[in-house]
């Protein structure tokens, strides 16, 4: 892999992507996952992760049978969240071993993320 050129914010780790992931959805996970390419110094990939997860979620709700359980569907937003960790994995050991100093990556991101999220959520779907 090649040397990245990382801002001075730590990444996420695979707990906060799943985490915000299962509580928000694959979609708030994607935006997590594109914030981390960014703090890691993959620019490029920061806006195609954000397109592809909400891509994703639009054919999973599109595609989605009526009969299908929350648990499935948390299952598959937490499979795809897996994959988004998969796919950064090597960048952030590669972030984490030029970075020794750095301490750990803030919650307030995540956390607002989910709470837009889900505020859209009942918005779109409860009022």
């Amino acid at each position: 892999m090649s040397s990245v050129v990382a801002t001075e914010k730590s990444p996420w780790g695979w707990g906060t992507l799943l985490t915000v992931s299962f509580l928000a959805g694959f979609v708030a996970g994607g935006i997590i996952a594109g914030i981390n390419w960014r703090r890691m110094g993959k620019h490029s990939l920061v806006w195609p992760t954000i397109i592809l997860s909400m891509a994703v979620f639009i054919l999973f709700v599109w595609f989605m049978p009526a009969t299908v359980s929350n648990s499935i569907a948390n299952f598959i937003g937490l499979v795809f969240a897996g994959a988004l960790w998969w796919w950064q994995k090597g960048y952030y050991r590669e972030w984490k071993e030029s970075h020794p100093e750095a301490k750990r990556a803030g919650w307030q991101i995540p956390l607002v993320t989910v709470i837009v999220i889900l505020g859209l959520i009942i918005g779109l779907f409860f009022l």
